[in-house]
């Protein structure tokens, strides 16, 4: 897997290990067999093993529970296990997907020793992520990034890679069609308009002789047996049919100028006013009594909170999780536009 790939992948599973952890989860046995390639995007799967936060060990210290050459030292010792585990352990699957091994082969003891008391070998990452997956896979838990701090060195550059892939295959595809577009027209002009070669025009053939019987011939006083033709009626002209559509029984409803949306929480802004969403429950608001809307990019640029005043004073706010720093900066825009068009000055 190229850097571009690995990138994307190691931020994918950052926003997973991101996701666990903020739900007071440790997964302790991420590794490539637990992750699922779906088309939009990888999935981490099996959660046999996992712990709260609050109670990380799973047994008696000294138990060792996971998959040997994914472990975290501290969970080949049986010790307190936090989500640096997880951190390591996607420091491995990075190193497995570039096509290494961190800690070689060998027994199940062997690896753990390994992942103890040496170095990972990080000989098959690409240069440019060396270093972050080192630190991954530092033997101090304390040493290794957070999810937070993987996601602010690979997201900016995955998304990048990720944007001027769909970008070139867009644009190929446009190209592709284009030019089958023009091929057709060729065809067609070619059959109508394209003068044959003087040389490849068939000479005239002249038509053989009738004989003499073959056809009634005039007489003196008899006149040759030709039918008469008979008469077609003309053609009578129908008034031509128009289908005129019936009309709707009512336009339809505008879609709102700004939404905004995580599975817990969500915005809604359109002509009529503002609508809050929190974990099922919604509050909507109408522009006459909103007298502003403020909003801000909180947790790294990834996320955005609105607080909603109205004239009464009372403050609704709500906070959407973009995931991603250029999704928040999107909506950034967007909602400023339908602020400043609907908002009461």
């Amino acid at each position: 897997m190229g850097e571009p790939a690995l990138s994307s992948l190691g931020a994918a599973l950052a926003e997973a290990l991101e996701a666990i952890h903020a739900c007071g989860l440790v997964h302790r046995d991420l590794k490539p067999g637990n992750i699922v390639m779906a088309p939009d995007g990888p999935r981490v799967l099996d959660f046999g093993i996992a712990r709260a936060l609050e109670s990380t060990r799973l047994t008696a210290t000294g138990s060792a529970f996971g998959t040997p050459g994914y472990l975290a030292p501290e969970q080949a010792l049986g010790e307190e296990v936090t989500g640096a585990a997880d951190v390591f352990a996607l420091g491995a699957v990075l190193v497995a997907a570039a096509g290494g091994r961190p800690f070689g082969d060998g027994t199940p003891m062997g690896l753990m020793y390994r992942s103890v008391h040496e170095a990972p070998d990080l000989a098959m990452v690409p240069e440019a992520l060396r270093g972050l997956v080192g630190r991954c896979l530092e033997k101090n838990p304390a040493e290794r990034p957070t999810p937070d701090e993987i996601l602010d060195v690979l997201g900016a550059g995955a998304g990048a890679g990720a944007g001027a892939g769909a970008g070139a295959g867009a644009g190929a595809g446009a190209g592709a069609g284009a030019e089958a577009d023009v091929g057709v027209g060729v065809g067609v002009a070619a059959v109508d308009a394209r003068p044959m070669p003087a040389d490849a025009i068939p000479p005239s053939i002249p038509a053989p002789p009738t004989p003499a019987d073959a056809l009634p011939t005039q007489t003196a006083g008899v006149q040759d047996a030709v039918p008469t033709p008979v008469p077609h009626p003309a053609p009578v002209p129908h008034p031509a049919t128009l289908v005129v559509p019936p009309q709707p029984s009512a336009p339809p409803l505008p879609g709102p100028e700004f939404v905004a949306a995580d599975p817990n929480s969500g915005i809604a802004v359109d002509a009529s006013g503002v609508s809050l969403h929190l974990f099922g429950e919604e509050a909507d608001f109408v522009w006459a009594e909103v007298r502003a809307v403020r909003y801000e990019r909180f947790r790294r640029g990834r996320a955005l909170r609105v607080a909603v005043t109205l004239h009464d004073g009372s403050v609704y706010d709500c906070e959407v999780d973009g995931r991603r720093a250029a999704r928040v900066d999107e909506w950034i825009l967007r909602l400023g536009m339908a602020l400043a068009r609907y908002l009461p000055a």
